[in-house]
Formats: C-alpha cells, structure tokens, sequence
C-alpha cells in the first residue's frame, strides 16, 4: 500500500500583527481549510528584527516623586515623557530614558498635574511650587549580565521615587527592561 501525501502550504504575512499587543499573536485565515489531516507542522518560521518594540503606551514612561518639605506630610507628583516609536537595542532604549532623565532641553519631563515642564513639587496650602531639587535619576545596563539598574538620589531632601503604571494589566517599558512589575507603584496604590 502506498502512502499519498498532499501538502497544503500557508504564508503568514507578519504585517498582519496587530501593532498594539502586548504579546505577538497572529490571526491565521486558512482559505482552503485543513480537513482529513492526520499531522499539521510549521515547517519553517522566520521573523524579521525590525518589528518595533517600542509602541503605544510603552513608549509613555511615567513616575512619581514624592517629598516631604520641613515640618509637613508627604506630598508628590506624578511626571512622564515619551520615547519614540521604533526599534531600538536595549542599550539604546536605556540611553534614551536617561537622556529624558537628564532633561537638558527642559522641556523632556512633564508634570501631570498642570502638563508643565517644571520639576518641582506643588505647595497644596498655596499652590506655588517648592524651592525644591528633582531627584537625580541614573539608569544603566550591564552589557555582560543584560541586568538593568535604576539608582536615584535626592541629595539631602526628604524625596523617595517610584516608577508608576496605571493598571496591574498595563505592560510598560519598565518590563520590558526586566524591572519586577510588584514594585512598580500602581496608580490605585
């Protein structure tokens, strides 16, 4: 008896992705269906490394500084800034944040309370802004170990820091660069 195969082939066209998921996931149409099939394999699969990894809502980055002027309760703000849209190298996307850090332009960091460029915490008595210095943020990666490191310093104020996402279901850049999303302050925290 002799074996007949008959082989169906199937193209899947990646620019069918949909760009905002978290997660690649493709939807397959079979246009001729599989039917009477014993075995059903992918053969061959290849994807190109220039599909973005920096889109949507990974491209927001947000934080919180918090700060506790003399002699009151802790108050704080909450900041962000965008990165662009494309692919880049985790090197890249490190040197990004922390040129967005650094805020050379003064105008890369925006206070979400009144979408200003200034760094400064917000008297809630006078709403004046203190005299108060941003905390200095330094992010970096170690080439050998792929181990992303945040380190902040706040001088000698009362400031503690903290990356921020909106949900526990919202994917950020911050996981994507292998932060431990139980320690990224959710904003029902």
């Amino acid at each position: 008896m002799t074996e007949r195969h008959h082989y169906k082939y199937v193209v899947i066209d990646s620019s069918k992705e949909n760009h905002n998921a978290v997660t690649a996931k493709f939807n397959v149409q079979v246009p001729h269906g599989i039917t009477n099939a014993s075995r059903v394999c992918v053969k061959s699969f290849s994807m190109p490394n220039t599909i973005h990894n920096i889109y949507g809502d990974l491209g927001k980055v947000r934080f919180v500084e918090f700060y506790r002027p003399s002699g009151t309760d802790w108050i704080y703000q909450i900041y962000q800034f965008n990165l662009d849209v494309g692919y880049t190298e985790t090197s890249s996307v490190i040197t990004a944040i922390q040129n967005k850090f650094l805020n050379a332009s003064g105008t890369e960091i925006i206070r979400e309370s009144d979408s200003s460029n200034t760094l400064k915490q917000i008297n809630p008595s006078t709403g004046a802004d203190y005299a108060d210095t941003f905390t200095t943020v330094t992010i970096s990666t170690d080439s050998s170990t792929y181990l992303n490191t945040l380190t902040v310093s706040s001088g000698t104020q009362d400031k503690a820091f903290a990356l921020l996402v909106e949900s526990q279901n919202e994917h950020t850049i911050w996981e994507s660069l292998g932060f431990d999303k139980r320690g990224i302050m959710k904003e029902s925290d």
